[in-house]
């Protein structure tokens, strides 16, 4: 679905935290990253990076199927997009995924989260925990 050109683009976008939420927040942040001038194919990448993140929240830190998604497009200090994800579910930092084999409890037996197609996608990666959960914010470079 085509915006018309006078049409502004929110800034936010909020899910509950289920399989339906991937998809429309991925379209979200493609919208973003369209308005932001990057290619075709960078904004494949950063949709992919932004999936495997999504699935990550879901499987680990939503997992029971509670809490919201809420994710937030801007421009950041460089000119290039800022994606900020954040979620109300249990303190889960994705990004050290795979740095302590021996954590208890993290998904199903077996399971472990995958950060390699976000790593790869964009280089600019942060983790916090707030109050209200944990948000993880990629700084996108700006295409040339």
């Amino acid at each position: 679905m085509k915006r018309r050109y006078d049409e502004v683009l929110p800034d936010e976008m909020v899910c509950s935290a289920g399989d339906n939420a991937v998809e429309s927040l991925l379209g979200f942040v493609a919208a973003h990253a369209g308005e932001c001038g990057y290619s075709a194919e960078r904004t494949t990448e950063i949709g992919k990076a932004v999936e495997e993140a999504l699935v990550n929240i879901l499987r680990f830190a939503c997992s029971n199927g509670q809490g919201e998604i809420k994710i937030t497009c801007g421009v950041h200090e460089g000119g290039g997009l800022s994606v900020t994800i954040t979620d109300t579910g249990e303190p889960f930092n994705m990004l050290l995924a795979g740095a302590f084999p021996d954590l208890d409890g993290m998904g199903d037996a077996g399971q472990r989260p995958s950060t390699s197609v976000m790593k790869r996608f964009i280089k600019d990666i942060e983790y916090k925990r707030t109050a209200t959960g944990n948000t993880l914010i990629f700084n996108v470079l700006k295409e040339v």
